[in-house]
């Protein structure tokens, strides 16, 4: 009679260090998938707010050269407006107004990383003007760039960011970067 209770006990022992023994297994490979997860989406915000400044700095560069470049950029962060970019040298092609795109998306940007021949990430590149008091004169240009991953149509990736409320242009949730800058007029 002692001997099966014994052999019983030493099952139970071999049953609890067996369950004890998978949680560690399972944790580890927790922690270890979503450690990669995190370093992946720092290396992806890194990259994306260096796209950001490299876009700022350049248009800084391009539009204080000369007055018509300033003035080139047109104002797009107004309900109705359309959208066009000029071409900007080692930043965009010229990009056509598109009414469609109330929430000034693109993906046409020289420098975006591709996945699988998809853009890796979209930008929401917004432009508002300053006046001076009194005239209808532009003096200041406000800049906002936010990068945020794309989806393979080269939308926004909902799954990621989540559209805000209120009329386009929309802020989405958790931009990769978000920058802004001002320009002024030359």
């Amino acid at each position: 009679m002692k001997n099966k209770r014994e052999k019983g006990q030493s099952l139970i022992g071999v049953v609890i260090f067996a369950i004890i023994l998978m949680i560690l297994v399972l944790g580890a490979t927790g922690a270890t998938v979503l450690s990669f997860s995190l370093n992946k989406r720092l290396k992806d915000r890194a990259e994306a707010q260096d796209i950001a400044k490299n876009i700022i700095e350049t248009i800084k560069v391009w539009s204080g050269n000369s007055l018509d470049n300033f003035q080139a950029i047109k104002e797009n962060e107004k309900p109705g407006a359309q959208g066009a970019i000029p071409a900007i040298p080692t930043i965009s092609p010229a990009i056509p107004a598109d009414p469609s795109s109330g929430d000034m998306i693109y993906t046409q940007f020289i420098n975006i990383p591709q996945v699988n021949g998809s853009p890796k990430y979209a930008i929401q590149f917004l432009i508002k003007d300053y006046f001076q008091p009194g005239t209808s004169t532009v003096i200041l240009k406000r800049i906002t760039i936010r990068v945020y991953y794309a989806n393979r149509n080269g939308k926004i990736d909902t799954n990621f960011h989540k559209p805000g409320s209120g009329s386009p242009p929309k802020r989405y949730e958790n931009p990769l970067a978000e920058i802004v800058g001002v320009i002024s007029r030359p």
